[in-house]
């Protein structure tokens, strides 16, 4: 879940009507300047959901890398015939983290893994589609 400002949460629901109460509740309390949870402050509207078929933190649990990005990662840094061990390292762990190591963008999911965007015009004043409140 993506919200105006740029925070991101991860959130699991059983179904889709369990999702969309609970994007329906919040986004109610966003629009209406009410807190937004246990943690306070004001509740921010929704702009993006993403659903994965499992926890997109899941991704690439084994840890492995394509061994032709490896020596295209080692192509790049060699300078006389010599590599960066601590730079090669750092690289190879981007290439097989869960998430990118480069903020994706403000209103983007940090994770890797694909998946589908969840319709938001449902909500009012959402910025998928709804009309502003």
């Amino acid at each position: 879940m993506i919200f105006e400002p740029g925070d991101k949460s991860v959130l699991q629901y059983d179904d889709e009507e369990e999702l969309n109460s609970f994007l329906s509740t919040h986004h109610g309390r966003a629009v209406s300047g009410e807190d937004g949870g246990p943690a306070g402050g004001p509740a921010a509207r929704v702009t993006k959901v993403v659903k994965y078929d499992t926890h997109p933190g899941d991704y690439n649990l084994d840890g492995s890398v394509d061994a032709e990005t490896v020596k295209s990662l080692i192509d790049g840094m060699t300078k006389d015939g010599r590599v960066n061990g601590h730079q090669l390292v750092m690289a190879i762990r981007d290439e097989q983290s869960a998430v990118y190591p480069v903020d994706q963008g403000k209103h983007e999911s940090q994770y890797k893994m694909d998946g589908t965007e969840h319709d938001l015009s449902f909500l009012s004043g959402s910025e998928s589609g709804g009309s502003d409140v």
